[in-house]
């Protein structure tokens, strides 16, 4: 399941500034062509880019989604139309470098080694094409237009990887009313204030086991344990990735079996070998009552740990 609130470009989130020039780009429309390297089918967004904003408009899971990013204001707006509800968060936050390939795409450079290796055409565009590595691995490449300012394809490369093309571009000012935040639309702080659906995965939840901190698992996909959250305790869930390609995991916590935060929300995919996310967990036992842990592909150590809840 595909996060409403955030696409995951990166966990490579935290872990993954400037890859393009911070001047603002030309401005133009186009298809935003993005493919996951281990799906069959691709999905085609709309991109607007303005003076010093941009908009993505998108579908997740049947629903309308839509982005604005306000590089002056260094400020992400993530829409749902049909809800009339929107959240905000500063561009550098991790819930906007997982929506946003874009700023995923700067972000990454703090963590990696920028080379410029040719150059090639996207779309009809020149482009110059970087390599970002890290420890001696490409953990990105792009495709940067001089004319546009603005890359043009971005590729994060392995079996779980993704690729970004810009397609069917188009020169010109987007109606200004684009940028504009629509009257009538609830700001949310907070993801869970949603009404949260039990994914298919935690339909049987009780019958998963049960662990105790301090733990340590290698799990792989569809496994899943819980923590039993105790009074005046906080839990920590690490994850790190195993292998080479592309892992994910989710924590995320329960009440009386169903989750309380949307679990896309506590999804977070883990990019490169030896990658890794950890999570503080502080509730009560009145608010949660376990913390589910499950892998979503790959392979993931999982260590689990008691904190303070002072921590």
């Amino acid at each position: 399941m595909h996060n409403i609130w955030v696409h995951k470009w990166s966990n490579t989130a935290i872990l993954f500034l400037v890859m393009f020039s911070t001047s603002y780009a030309l401005q133009f429309t186009a298809d935003m062509w993005v493919k996951l390297h281990y799906e069959d089918e691709a999905t085609t967004q709309t991109l607007y880019v303005g003076e010093a904003k941009y908009r993505m408009d998108q579908e997740e899971d049947g629903q309308e989604v839509i982005v604005l990013v306000d590089q002056e204001a260094g400020m992400t707006y993530v829409l749902l139309p049909t809800e009339k509800m929107y959240m905000e968060m500063p561009s550098d936050d991790l819930q906007s470098l997982m929506n946003d390939p874009f700023q995923a795409a700067k972000f990454t450079e703090a963590v990696g080694e920028k080379s410029k290796i040719g150059n090639e055409k996207v779309s009809g565009y020149a482009c110059d094409v970087y390599d970002v590595k890290r420890d001696g691995d490409v953990i990105m490449k792009l495709w940067v237009s001089e004319k546009l300012d603005f890359p043009l394809k971005i590729v994060i490369p392995g079996e779980g990887g993704r690729t970004m093309e810009l397609k069917n571009i188009k020169e010109g000012k987007p109606e200004e009313k684009l940028f504009t935040m629509p009257t009538g639309f609830i700001k949310v702080t907070d993801p869970g204030q949603r009404a949260v659906e039990i994914p298919d995965w935690a339909e049987n939840i009780e019958s998963a086991e049960i662990v105790k901190p301090p733990f340590e698992k290698r799990m792989s996909a569809e496994e899943i344990v819980r923590v039993k959250v105790e009074g005046g305790k906080g839990i920590k869930v690490d994850g790190i990735n195993n292998i080479e390609g592309n892992s994910a995991f989710t924590a995320v916590p329960f009440k009386a079996g169903r989750p309380i935060k949307e679990p896309s929300m506590y999804t977070y995919n883990l990019t490169w070998k030896g990658a890794n996310w950890p999570t503080p967990f502080k509730y009560t036992p009145d608010e949660a009552d376990e913390i589910v842990i499950r892998v979503r592909q790959g392979d993931v150590l999982v260590r689990v740990e008691w904190i303070d809840l002072e921590e």
